[in-house]
């Protein structure tokens, strides 16, 4: 289904899916106390949006290698990243020193700016540079061993199941390994599992894409079936002594699997998708091409919309809700707006919009045109 196609489709909606749920995750757990049992049921579900970016970056850093035989220029990925992440960073310690969190905006500036902690969603912007960097190495092991992709996913497997099992599990970290723990999250080996996850399917995408578009139904099911899981587990978890925030801890790893999964099922939904002959619709790649200037800056709109009065009269689901819609719709419209100036590489990590030329059919001139 997908041969001889550059751009895959289904991956940018499956995009725009999980962006928008990642303002989801930020505004419930800003809705709901920490240890609410309900706000963190949802999250056991949209916890999903981090490792799913991974398993999506592998796909396209994968597919693209595979279509062009180049791994891609470096600095050029490391400027579209690395660019946005200095000057965000930079954002968030003043917003951190405005709203009190610091005494100087650059009091504590450097380590920030080395463990991703400016605010707290600044981490992906870490990893994904990390991966960037080992991206030659990386491909070059996923295409000596393509022939075994379940040997592959297996070993990947078995890495998280031990790595995050680890941090998850148990308290156990002697020296270096302390400093890992505190930085879990920034660092790369978190999330091995995702990347080779979404590598093994780059290299296999269009069987990939043709046997979820056959297997759909089944697919779903089973995707439904997961979520099902993964409350049920939740609650057995919080009903034998768990605390609600432990139990939907996004670094463990049913959580890694789990995403994998919807990631499955939101792929094969995205083929009904473009089955029903709407592949090219403007507004899904409009918005996947704003989606990470939204990443960028929807903390700063829940930032604002929780520092109003209204957002504590509602019940914490409604105000969920509704802050994630305002959110979503404030940063697409930030974004929209910074990809039309000079500002759009380090707001958006996207080139500059400009104004596409229609081309005009030739006529003979006439005096009121010029």
């Amino acid at each position: 289904m997908t041969q001889g196609r550059g751009r895959v489709p289904e991956i940018d909606l499956v995009r725009v899916v999980t962006f928008g749920a990642v303002v989801g995750v930020h505004a419930v757990s800003l809705s709901f106390a920490p240890f609410d049992v309900g706000g963190n049921a949802a999250l056991m579900l949209l916890h999903y949006t981090r490792s799913a970016f991974f398993v999506l970056m592998a796909i396209v850093l994968v597919r693209s290698a595979e279509r062009s035989g180049r791994t891609g220029r470096l600095r050029r990925r490391l400027t579209l990243v690395g660019v946005p992440y200095l000057v965000w960073s930079a954002i968030y310690l003043v917003v951190s020193w405005a709203t009190g969190g610091r005494s100087r905006p650059w009091d504590g500036a450097g380590l920030a700016l080395l463990t991703g902690t400016a605010w707290y969603h600044l981490y992906f912007l870490l990893v994904t540079i990390q991966f960037y960097v080992v991206f030659p190495a990386f491909l070059w092991l996923l295409r000596r061993t393509r022939r075994h992709p379940w040997a592959q996913l297996g070993a990947g497997l078995a890495f998280a199941v031990v790595v995050t099992g680890w941090l998850h599990y148990t308290q156990w970290a002697p020296g270096p390994l302390a400093t890992y723990r505190a930085y879990e999250a920034q660092l790369l080996p978190t999330y091995a599992f995702l990347f080779v996850a979404g590598g093994v399917a780059a290299l296999h995408l269009d069987a990939v894409m043709d046997w979820l578009t056959e297997h759909r139904r089944a697919v779903l099911a089973g995707t439904s079936a997961g979520a099902v899981a993964m409350e049920v587990l939740y609650f057995v978890l919080v009903a034998t002594g768990t605390r609600a925030d432990t139990a939907a801890d996004p670094v463990q790893p049913v959580m890694q699997i789990w995403a994998v999964v919807l990631v499955a099922g939101l792929g094969a939904a995205a083929t009904r998708w473009t089955a029903a002959g709407a592949p090219h619709v403007r507004w899904v790649d409009r918005a996947s091409d704003l989606s990470f200037g939204v990443y960028l800056v929807h903390p700063l709109l829940l930032l604002g919309l929780f520092g109003l009065p209204w957002v504590s009269s509602p019940p914490a689901a409604v105000t969920a809700v509704v802050t994630t819609l305002l959110a979503l719709g404030g940063s697409l419209l930030v974004a929209e707006i910074a990809r039309r100036t000079p500002a759009s590489l380090p707001l958006t990590g996207r080139p500059r919009r400009r104004p596409q030329r229609v081309p005009v059919r030739a006529e003979p001139a006439l005096p009121w045109k010029v």
